[in-house]
């Protein structure tokens, strides 16, 4: 049977410590479920939490080498218990029903696996670990690293048809494909079929566009050939430049040569120089149009200029902005030690001459700044 996950719990595991209240993550069966979160946090741990529960093990810490105990490292070192314990809720796809698998293991590494029906845990999860059910990060970089022609082979692996992936290559061998190509000329069969199918698909796309330009209409799927020549055949004949040579003719005897020498005598005429004039009338009038600012901009525009009144109105024009430009480099200075005497008058009051000239100036700036967005 086929399981879905929907809940994981973890504690004292890896960088999970929780004492007393487990980690817990809820999947929806029905989705593609993605754990995200910043760097260091346990997105790993939750990882290698599933991993340990299918496999009994974590690669990357049984590659160690014995000086670095790695055993040590599978349980959460700040956990007072010193033990951990990971529980997955499970839903059968068949009949629907949920079981938890718990599995533990203690600071001596003993490890113990339940599952909430009564039924043989261990066996459960071997019976669920199978071929690539879970891919870590070095094993998928790996793929991508792969020749093109063994990351095809992986990639069947990775759907757990490894078995069939091998199947499937050794027939490949038995069967001779390359003597068998060689001898009936198969590639070059390949080709020629290639280029004529090609060069189908360039003659009916070039009538269906030279039909939409004659006619003004799609080529009709469901028409018949007779009734598409037949409305060809009418349009050509209420062209006046080339009617002459459509009257009395069927479709097929109409000459597109004679007609192509007639369009290309009336190329020199007075209409031609009509026609250019008026191109070149539509081409000013569409740039013209085009330069035109939308409605929104318009809008935007208009907000910006009554924001610039507004910020305006506030300020007193230019001579008393160079007055209070000339304030405030005086009082900002060193040597004006009372911030709260005015230099002009050499009046004290109760509050900054400074902080006063900066506020004025400061609504100069934001006139000028809301000027230069217009």
């Amino acid at each position: 049977m086929t399981w879905f996950l929907e809940q994981i719990s973890i504690e004292g595991f890896r960088g999970i410590n929780n004492a007393g209240a487990p980690l817990e993550l809820k999947f929806d069966p029905d989705k593609v479920n993605s754990v995200f979160a910043p760097n260091g946090v346990g997105k790993s741990s939750i990882f290698e939490a599933v991993t340990y529960v299918l496999t009994g093990g974590i690669p990357k810490l049984d590659a160690l080498p014995a000086s670095e105990r790695s055993a040590s490292y599978y349980l959460n070192r700040f956990h007072p218990a010193a033990f951990g314990t990971i529980s997955l809720t499970l839903r059968g796809t068949t009949d629907g029903a949920r079981l938890t698998v718990t599995v533990t293991r203690d600071q001596n590494g003993a490890r113990t696996v339940s599952a909430s029906d009564g039924r043989d845990g261990n066996a459960l999860l071997a019976e669920m670990n199978r071929e690539f059910v879970l891919l870590d990060a070095k094993a998928f970089q790996n793929f991508i690293d792969e020749t093109p022609l063994n990351r095809g082979r992986s990639f069947s692996a990775l759907l757990g048809l490894g078995n069939y992936s091998a199947l499937r290559q050794a027939l490949q061998t038995l069967s001779h494909a390359r003597g068998f190509n060689n001898h009936f000329d198969i590639s070059a069969k390949t080709g020629r079929k290639t280029l004529i199918e090609g060069q189908t698909r360039q003659a009916r796309n070039s009538i269906r566009a030279s039909y939409l330009t004659l006619v003004g209409e799609e080529l009709g799927a469901s028409a018949s050939n007779g009734e598409l020549r037949a409305k060809a055949h009418a349009i050509l004949h209420n062209i006046p430049l080339i009617r002459p040579k459509c009257e009395g003719k069927s479709f097929d005897d109409i000459s597109p040569d004679d007609c192509l020498i007639s369009v290309r005598d009336a190329e020199g005429g007075p209409d031609q120089e009509r026609h250019g004039k008026l191109l070149q009338e539509e081409t000013s009038w569409k740039e013209t149009i085009d330069a035109l600012p939308s409605g929104e901009l318009l809008a935007k525009l208009v907000e910006l200029a009554r924001k610039r009144d507004e910020t305006l109105e506030k300020t007193q024009g230019d001579t008393f902005f160079r007055l209070y430009k000339l304030t405030e480099q005086i009082t900002a200075h060193s040597d004006w030690h009372d911030k709260n005497v005015c230099p002009a008058c050499d009046r004290r009051g109760e509050t900054s001459v400074l902080e006063h000239a900066r506020t004025k100036v400061a609504l100069y700036d934001a006139v000028r700044r809301v000027s230069q967005r217009q």
